[in-house]
């Protein structure tokens, strides 16, 4: 399950790509190699991911487990990023994109 999540993460990456026969892979196995975190995937989610790719198979997450981990992430997504910032050419006076219509009164005021 680990292996599938680092794949939708790494938008459908080959998993070890180097590996070119079972001998790369039982070698990689030996010296604990494991995937990396792709660069899109948010550190939560991450931390689940990880725990999914643990060796043992033993301490490995049942999927009742993980639909629940999944779940909860959910419920803690990160706020949206705010609107991009506009500096007014008057007054030098940085403001979010979507007040635009409130900002004009420092134009109204240079146009009197």
């Amino acid at each position: 399950m680990g292996v599938l999540m680092w794949q939708a993460c790494s938008q459908g990456a080959i998993p070890f790509a180097g590996d070119t026969n079972s001998g790369d892979t039982r070698r990689r196995a030996s010296i604990n190699r494991r995937l990396g975190r792709p660069k899109q995937c948010q550190e939560n989610l991450w931390a689940v991911i990880s725990d999914c790719l643990l060796n043992e198979p033993e301490l490995r997450f049942e999927f009742s487990a993980i639909k629940k981990r999944l779940s909860d992430l959910q419920d803690i997504r990160p706020p949206p990023p705010p609107p991009p910032l506009i500096r007014c050419i008057h007054c030098n006076n940085e403001f979010p994109q979507d007040q635009v219509d409130d900002h004009e009164v420092c134009i109204r005021i240079l146009i009197s």
